[in-house]
């Protein structure tokens, strides 16, 4: 009985451990930290390998949760999560591929529109100054981390899925 309940909430704290600890050094060393969105990433993962776990209220409150610590505008994550998770669940094979090359070049893309799309609203709504060059660095670092986490997200997410079954 114990051990259903923490498989069943472990992917949840799993995420909130990884946001935390993301953006906790943004508040003790400067703004202009270069670093990749390893949450966002691993968010994104969770979503492309098991989409009906995740309920729009959780992608609402991680999103939420991103943005608190990450931006001064709320709201933002949130709704990318929203739009990956619809895409995901209504074609489960339009984020997720057979060959992993695809998968990847899907992501690339989509955190791409993602830091377009985050630092524009920034730009426009907060005084916020941009380095274009740690953008591109934490876009770069990003991407790369991305097969990584995938694979770890996977393997979690069989096994999990594996303990839902029983």
């Amino acid at each position: 009985m114990q051990n259903q309940i923490f498989f069943r909430i472990f992917p949840y704290f799993f995420i909130f451990f990884f946001i935390f600890f993301e953006f906790v050094p943004i508040y003790f060393l400067e703004e202009e930290l270069i670093k990749p969105f390893i949450s966002m990433t691993i968010i994104y993962c969770w979503i492309c390998n098991d989409p009906q776990r995740f309920r729009p209220l959780w992608l609402l409150i991680f999103g939420i949760f991103c943005d608190f610590l990450q931006s001064e505008i709320v709201g933002i994550s949130s709704l990318f999560f929203l739009v990956i998770g619809h895409i995901q669940r209504k074609a489960n094979q339009i984020l997720i591929s057979n060959d992993f090359k695809e998968t990847w070049i899907k992501f690339v893309i989509l955190i791409f529109l993602y830091f377009i799309l985050i630092y524009f609203i920034n730009l426009l709504f907060a005084d916020v100054s941009l380095i274009f060059k740690n953008i591109l660095i934490c876009y770069i670092f990003t991407v790369s981390l991305f097969p990584f986490f995938f694979l770890v997200v996977d393997k979690l997410s069989f096994k999990f899925r594996r303990f839902d079954d029983q």
